[in-house]
């Protein structure tokens, strides 16, 4: 299987939230053991977390950043009001989508 090729915009964030997680973990004098287990994962896996892997799934590094105290949002963020929003506008948007067709215009 071909390895999977991320933008250097998604690596640079990765390794930011990596390194925030990381910083709020010892700010919280958390070990790396005791956070993956508050995270029910591995120390490796934290590890890799923490590193920056754009390969650890999404939900697990929500965790992870929520059980350091690493705000994702703004902490006056209302949650569900921004849900509600998200959900009426993806309403009115269409269910599917088609590329659109651009006719290559071969005058040279």
């Amino acid at each position: 299987m071909p390895r999977r090729t991320y933008s250097p915009h998604t690596l640079s964030v990765a390794k930011v939230l990596g390194a925030q997680i990381k910083i709020q973990r010892k700010l919280r004098h958390l070990t790396l053991a005791a956070l993956a287990e508050r995270a029910g994962i591995s120390r490796s896996w934290l590890q890799r977390i923490e590193a920056g892997d754009p390969r650890s799934e999404m939900g697990v590094v929500f965790e992870v950043a929520h059980l350091a105290g690493v705000e994702l949002l703004a902490a006056e963020a209302d949650i569900p009001s921004i849900e509600k929003r998200q959900a009426e506008r993806l309403a009115l948007l269409p269910a599917a989508v088609r590329p659109r067709h651009i006719e290559a215009n071969n005058d040279f």
